[in-house]
């Protein structure tokens, strides 16, 4: 999150990054581990699953459900692109 133009101080409209902006400077922290997280393990799920209402939400469910059932497979094909 600390890419959203959001928690920018130069470009959020919110008052805290604009009023602390030294507490906003991710160009100098590190997150490795949330960074690891969000890139290999986390489900990002775009605000409009939610404004669809029951029906966006089921279908991302449904999705997220595909992809563990497929889980094993899918680490055999990247394994494969991994290795060439």
């Amino acid at each position: 999150m600390h890419h959203y133009e959001l928690f920018q101080p130069s470009l959020s409209r919110l008052p805290a990054p604009s009023a602390f902006p030294e507490r906003f400077e991710f160009d100098k922290m590190h997150f490795p581990e949330a960074e690891r997280a969000c890139e290999r393990e986390a489900v990002w799920l775009n605000e409009n699953v939610f404004r669809a209402g029951h029906q966006g939400i089921d279908d991302a469910v449904a999705a997220i459900r595909k992809v563990q059932a497929h889980a094993a497979d899918l680490q055999e094909i990247q394994r494969s692109l991994v290795e060439g």
